[in-house]
């Protein structure tokens, strides 16, 4: 991972959690769809989104939208594992080759 892309992460996650928490879920009616926190004691709403005609694509951004609060974070300490694991096994091929040279040096 390179410098950018750790930055471009950190970024994502101060932004997810400056975020309201969740997770979050999508309330419908006819006039317009509102985001809302689930925490049923402190829950508020997020956002409104105006709706004409609900169809499948609307539905989908609205799944999409809902699921994000609690995907994002998910992914950002997903993508933190796998550079953790990508570290351990360098560390581990350096190590190798110091023993490799080592042994090639006698």
């Amino acid at each position: 991972m390179t410098p950018d892309d750790k930055q471009h992460i950190d970024d994502i996650e101060a932004r997810a959690n400056a975020a309201t928490k969740g997770p979050w879920e999508a309330e419908r009616t006819a006039a317009f769809h509102r985001f809302v926190s689930s925490d049923k004691i402190y829950g508020r709403v997020i956002c409104y989104t105006s709706v004409k005609d609900v169809d499948e694509v609307d539905e989908d951004n609205i799944t999409f939208i809902a699921a994000s609060r609690a995907d994002i974070p998910w992914l950002i300490a997903y993508a933190r594992k796998l550079e953790r694991e990508i570290e351990l096994e360098h560390e581990y091929v350096h190590k190798v080759e110091g023993l490799l040279d080592s042994e090639e040096a006698k």
